[in-house]
């Protein structure tokens, strides 16, 4: 069994590094965040099909009552599994790897024969993008995360799904059955399957939302609802107690799903595949996503003790403390993620470069894709490259030695 667990969890971080990247590059920049969102929505499937299978088991008392869950996990991977060869590589790789003939190929069966885009044009642009970013910085090892303008989009990278977790996702997953039953609600296992199937259609909503009001906004103004949402749920299942409070609690909670799903669950799948560097995109994804998978095992390990009777013995009032991350996340939003709706990705790579501002981001990008700015990216980053080393230049010049000498 553990041995089991363990592989199961291998292919889940697989699929978490993977999966945005190559949703990401597959995809042609107006669409990308509607084509990157079915990744969550096949997630919360997987978690509702599980939630479903064990609602209509727990009764039964043979060694099927929980068979029954471990066979039917054999499905959609046995699925996943026929349907992988026949899968299109990433454009975007086969082009960057020295194989321009084999991306051009497959970027056209993935837009169709009657596309809008002219596949040849994109082709060169990505080419001439990488080859441009490769003179400027050849960034290859996992330190590399760490340096110049590639620690901002790490940063980013690893703080998005980390704010997704500690707005009260593990809270929600595994602790909800214990703290609706500790408040008196019955038929807690009923609850969250009808919570996992609100989350599912409320999925629905990014395939429209994530291209057409961007990601900065949608992520901002969910994590005040969901802020509110666990504050009024604190507030009722602790300090109200009675029958109409938990009705309360419960639609809160609902309310906190509703919105949670809509934005977060599929915004921050999106974000993590398209703001790391090209060089650096699988490196970046890994890093992000073992810091997430620790943050998760941390927060299931804490929250018992903070939450339970006879320890931190928070219990209702938890919800301050998920509350409390949205605020947190509201800030790093508004200051850290710059907007990246209908942006290229070789646009993107070129504003990081040039250390273009949260806010005025998606401006600036989009001047750049009306001016063709890509094809002109070389001419941009030797420009950028140069005012860099006059800096260093200067720096050099008046060293801290010489400073004190003209003093």
């Amino acid at each position: 069994m553990t041995v089991g667990r363990i592989i199961n969890a291998i292919g889940v971080g697989v699929a978490y590094s993977i999966v945005p990247i190559y949703l990401a590059e597959c995809s042609p920049p107006t669409v990308r965040g509607t084509l990157t969102s079915f990744y969550q929505w096949f997630f919360t499937f997987g978690q509702f099909w599980a939630y479903f299978i064990i609602y209509f088991t727990k009764d039964k008392t043979t060694k099927w009552s929980y068979l029954t869950a471990i066979l039917v996990q054999v499905v959609i991977p046995a699925f996943m599994l026929a349907a992988t060869p026949f899968l299109i590589e990433s454009p975007r790789w086969l082009i960057i790897t020295g194989k321009r003939e084999q991306g051009v190929i497959s970027m056209s069966k993935l837009y169709g024969k009657d596309t809008q885009y002219d596949i040849n044009k994109i082709a060169d642009e990505i080419e001439e993008a990488h080859n441009a970013l490769q003179n400027y910085r050849k960034d290859t090892s996992y330190l590399d995360l760490f340096k110049g303008v590639n620690l901002r989009r790490t940063l980013i990278a690893m703080a998005i799904p980390c704010l997704l977790t500690g707005q009260g996702l593990v809270f929600m997953g595994a602790y909800l059955v214990l703290f609706l039953e500790s408040i008196g609600v019955d038929d807690a296992n009923l609850m969250l399957m009808v919570i996992m199937l609100v989350l599912l259609a409320t999925n629905t909503f990014s395939f429209w939302g994530a291209d057409r009001f961007g990601r900065r906004n949608l992520l901002m103004i969910s994590s005040f609802f969901m802020a509110i949402s666990f504050y009024l749920v604190a507030v009722f299942a602790w300090y109200v107690r009675s029958n109409a409070a938990n009705n309360t609690v419960v639609a809160f909670l609902f309310i906190w799903c509703i919105v949670y799903g809509a934005t977060w669950a599929p915004l921050a799948h999106i974000t993590v595949g398209e703001i790391p560097s090209t060089q650096l995109r699988e490196k970046t994804l890994a890093v992000a996503m073992f810091l997430n998978f620790g943050i998760s095992m941390l927060v299931s390990f804490v929250n018992p003790y903070i939450q339970n009777a006879g320890e931190g013995n928070l219990q209702g009032r938890v919800g301050f403390v998920y509350g409390s991350v949205s605020w947190l996340a509201i800030i790093m939003v508004y200051f850290g993620l710059p907007e990246v709706k209908g942006l290229s990705l070789d646009v993107i790579d070129t504003l990081f470069e040039l250390k273009t501002s949260a806010k005025t981001f998606l401006k600036e990008g989009q001047k750049l894709m009306a001016a063709d700015g890509v094809v002109e990216l070389d001419h941009v980053l030797s420009a950028h490259k140069s005012i860099v080393e006059g800096e260093r230049v200067l720096e050099s010049m008046f060293s801290p030695k010489e400073k004190m000498y003209e003093e």
